[in-house]
């Protein structure tokens, strides 16, 4: 890993993601013959199907431990699973206009709550942080994973781009409504590289 991936810094977290490869490897050789396309048979064309259990989201998250992206929060567990969607839309954005890869309820999908989308929201005026958290943020300092701020932070992120989701429907067509992720997408790609501070979190999650 460390070669593969040689830079002009060290990969973060290199440990914990040669530790990511090995049991996604570890499951795929032993459940799927080692291929990827025979998981993807194995699933219901949705993202979750509460009758089979077997949607693409539920079963990565279940067969997966890497993508169970869950926080604990004033008692409630709270599902982010922003990459196991985001692993999905990949999918569907590459091979779905073909017919190779369908997915019956897009419409379910989130924003992929990470550090960049929560920028974007932040310098649109359509979220605001309280003094102490814009403090922390402008001024580099690390924040916990699965903290109140952390939490907080990608749930907000979340729900806000459900919002706006529906506010630009409203404005558009039936023929050109829009999913969340076509707003995550446009927002990350024109606010990734910004320079306004984002949120400080060592995590594997994003």
């Amino acid at each position: 890993m460390k070669t593969l991936f040689a830079g002009n810094i060290e990969l973060p977290m290199l440990e914990e993601k040669t530790r990511i490869l090995n049991q996604v490897g570890a499951v795929l050789a032993q459940q799927y013959k080692g291929r990827f396309h025979n998981f993807v048979r194995s699933c219901s064309p949705k993202l979750y199907d509460k009758e089979s259990g077997k949607g693409l989201v539920d079963r990565l998250v279940s067969d997966f431990p890497r993508f169970r992206d869950v926080s604990l929060y004033d008692g409630h567990t709270i599902k982010f699973y922003k990459l196991p969607q985001l692993a999905i839309w990949f999918l569907y954005t590459s091979l779905g206009k073909n017919g190779q890869f369908r997915v019956e309820d897009l419409q379910t999908m989130s924003a992929f709550a990470d550090y960049i989308v929560p920028v974007a929201l932040r310098l649109l005026g359509i979220t605001r942080y309280s003094g102490e958290l814009e403090n922390a943020i402008n001024s580099y300092q690390m924040i916990p994973r699965d903290s109140p701020w952390e939490v907080e932070i990608r749930a907000h992120c979340i729900y806000a781009s459900a919002l706006l989701a529906e506010e630009i429907n409203q404005l558009r067509p039936p023929d050109r409504q829009v999913v969340i992720p076509q707003i995550d997408a446009r927002l990350w790609t024109h606010y990734h590289t910004t320079w306004w501070p984002h949120h400080l979190t060592r995590t594997i999650m994003y």
